[in-house]
């Protein structure tokens, strides 16, 4: 949860757009938001994986769905067979 103050000013500008798109102040702000973060976030780099640490991915998540897998709850875990 996000708490703002605005201006009357503010809150009244962002009232007459949001009214145009048929929103209310707090939709608006939520849209606005979210536009934002999708524009950093699309505009991040992909990293590709080597090929090498792509095979020991796959071989992993092979052994994971084959039950040859746990899960570790604690770096204890590590210890034990």
């Amino acid at each position: 949860m996000v708490q703002i103050t605005l201006t009357p000013e503010e809150a009244a500008a962002l009232a007459i757009r949001g009214k145009q798109l048929g929103f209310s102040v707090s939709k608006y702000i939520r849209f606005l938001v979210a536009k934002e973060a999708h524009e950093v976030v699309s505009g991040q780099e992909v990293s590709v994986m080597s090929s090498d640490i792509e095979k020991i991915t796959n071989e992993a998540l092979q052994e994971w769905k084959a039950g040859k897998a746990r899960k570790l709850t604690s770096l204890d875990d590590l210890d034990t067979p």
